[in-house]
C-alpha cells in the first residue's frame, strides 16, 4: 500500500506499470551506482592498507636504527667517562 502510494498510482493499467518500470529501473542503476562506488572504495581501501603496512615496517626499521644508535651513544658515553 506505501509503495502505491508513493508511485501515486491514479492512471490507466498501462500508466501504472510504465511508472512501476521506470521506478524499478532507477532503483537498478542506483544499484549499479552503489556497487561501483563499493568496489572503488574496496578498491581504495586495499591501496591505502597497503601503504599503511609499509609505513609500519618503515617506522620499525627507523626504531630499531635509532635504538641501535642510542645504544652506541651510550657505549660512547660509557667510555669517556672510563676516561
Amino acid at each position: 500500500e506505501r509503495v502505491l502510494q508513493l508511485l501515486e498510482l491514479d492512471g490507466s493499467v498501462e500508466e501504472d506499470y510504465i511508472r512501476i518500470a521506470r521506478c524499478f529501473e532507477r532503483t537498478r542503476q542506483r544499484c549499479c551506482r552503489l556497487e561501483q562506488d563499493g568496489r572503488r572504495v574496496r578498491e581504495q581501501l586495499a591501496r591505502v592498507e597497503a601503504e599503511r603496512a609499509a609505513l609500519e615496517v618503515k617506522l620499525k626499521h627507523a626504531r630499531n636504527q635509532v635504538e641501535v644508535e642510542m645504544n652506541k651513544r651510550h657505549r660512547a658515553e660509557a667510555e669517556l667517562e672510563k676516561q
